[in-house]
């Protein structure tokens, strides 16, 4: 999968992961911040705490689960 990294300012950049989204399997937008990251949805509207890491090559992304029910 090839996805492109956008610099927005210093220390800011997002990335769209086709179809990336957990819930409904639409393209996730993530916006990295620090150390932390920020992720959209924009088909069905999930927004969520990430944690991206990059891995060699790649980009790994995982999500927090807050509750269940």
């Amino acid at each position: 999968m090839v996805v492109n990294v956008h610099k927005v300012s210093d220390g800011v950049s997002e990335v769209e992961l086709p179809e990336g989204c957990v819930i409904c399997g639409g393209d996730l937008h993530v916006r990295m911040i620090g150390d932390g990251a920020m992720s959209y949805c924009p088909s069905c509207h999930h927004i969520g705490r990430a944690r991206a890491t990059v891995k060699g090559d790649g980009l790994r992304v995982d999500f927090r689960v807050a509750g269940r029910a």
